[in-house]
């Protein structure tokens, strides 16, 4: 089956939609943004919780994962807060080199 997700480290992001991978290197992302995002069924009144990552040339690439429920906040935000953490430490190692 194949599944989405998401994998971080000293190269940058590695992740894969359902068709195919995709990478991003540490040093193309000027942040990584939390947003909340409607549910696509609009009987729900709830809202899913996604990562965007803002590339320097202005566009914006959706991570497949994580995304959650407002309900799953807390895991949401730490997830995030460690993409954040790596994207600091690396991308700062690389633009000196």
């Amino acid at each position: 089956m194949l599944r989405r997700r998401v994998e971080a480290g000293p190269d940058g992001l590695r992740f894969r939609t359902v068709l195919r991978w995709r990478r991003l290197k540490w040093d193309e992302i000027v942040r990584l943004e939390d947003l909340r995002v409607a549910a696509a069924d609009p009987r729900l009144r709830h809202q899913n919780l996604r990562v965007a990552a803002t590339l320097h040339d202005g566009s914006t690439i959706w991570l497949p994962v994580p995304w959650v429920g407002a309900a799953d906040i807390r895991d949401f935000e730490k997830q995030l807060s460690q993409l954040r953490a790596l994207h600091h430490r690396y991308a700062r190692s690389t633009r000196g080199s």
